[in-house]
């Protein structure tokens, strides 16, 4: 009999404290956006369900290794998530301040009208665990990794798209992080 399917995957210890920082230094000077979520075939601004600014982060000298890393990465895991992806577009760097919060979503466009969607996501936490209070990133209907695990600087959790998932409001500190969605050919 073939394995269950995977609904997650976290690594611990892959970036490096100095990796980190560089990653946050380098991300804080991309143009700032407000943060936007999915509505009928388009996307909009809400704020009750997704409060946060965003930058968008593209290959270049800092963030190539991780763009390799990450890459490599979901080639490893897909042997379990077994979908179709091939390319990794830009990535979100995401910071989440006091009252911050992204409300339950899934990362894919069901109204999409394209030929391609997300078909892997990932979450690359950047803060230090003591950075912040708050911002616990959950999922809905599946059993979550341990929250110590989650927060700790550095992890990096690849999942299922489809997979509702939400960031808790921040109550102190700041959260950062980098997020991804591995694309391919639309859900068949």
């Amino acid at each position: 009999p073939s394995m269950p399917r995977p609904q997650w995957l976290i690594y611990s210890g892959l970036l490096s404290g100095s990796q980190c920082d560089a990653l946050c230094a380098h991300s804080s000077l991309q143009q700032e956006k407000k943060a936007t979520v999915f509505y009928n075939a388009g996307l909009k601004t809400d704020d009750s369900v997704r409060k946060t600014k965003i930058r968008w982060v593209n290959p270049h000298k800092v963030t190539d290794p991780l763009f390799d890393l990450l890459y490599r990465l979901a080639r490893e895991t897909n042997q379990g998530f077994r979908v179709d992806w091939d390319y990794l577009p830009p990535l979100q760097y995401a910071e989440y301040n006091v009252g911050d919060h992204y409300g339950w979503h899934h990362d894919v466009n069901l109204n999409s009208q394209t030929d391609r969607t997300r078909k892997l996501s990932v979450v690359v936490q950047l803060s230090e665990p003591e950075d912040y209070e708050g911002g616990s990133f959950e999922f809905r209907f599946t059993e979550n990794p341990h929250t110590i695990a989650l927060k700790k600087r550095g992890t990096i959790l690849l999942f299922n798209p489809l997979q509702e998932h939400r960031v808790t409001e921040v109550t102190s500190g700041t959260r950062r992080s980098l997020v991804g969605w591995f694309e391919g050919p639309a859900w068949r």
